[in-house]
């Protein structure tokens, strides 16, 4: 998955003086992956905290490898709650 990422994102000289925020809340998709609610998969990303864990963490790293880790940062939120799920 992680080359595919890479591939839609700019560059890092393009984006010299800017951040990066993954949101994993509020319904956003690492959100949808995080929550056993909305996350039934039977694969590596679903079922367990880790494997619905997997994909943001894998976005994180892939973002991390091209603006390094002080331009990056992952958002969550302690409630989770956002129309059916958590």
């Amino acid at each position: 998955m992680a080359s595919n990422v890479s591939s839609l994102l700019p560059s890092s000289e393009k984006t010299s003086s800017l951040y990066f925020v993954v949101h994993g809340a509020n319904g956003y998709l690492v959100h949808q992956f995080l929550d056993s609610t909305s996350n039934t998969r039977t694969d590596a990303y679903g079922g367990s905290v880790e494997n619905r864990a997997r994909f943001g963490l894998e976005i994180l790293k892939e973002f991390v490898s091209i603006w390094g880790s002080k331009r990056v940062a992952l958002r969550l939120s302690p409630a989770g709650g956002y129309n059916d799920m958590g």
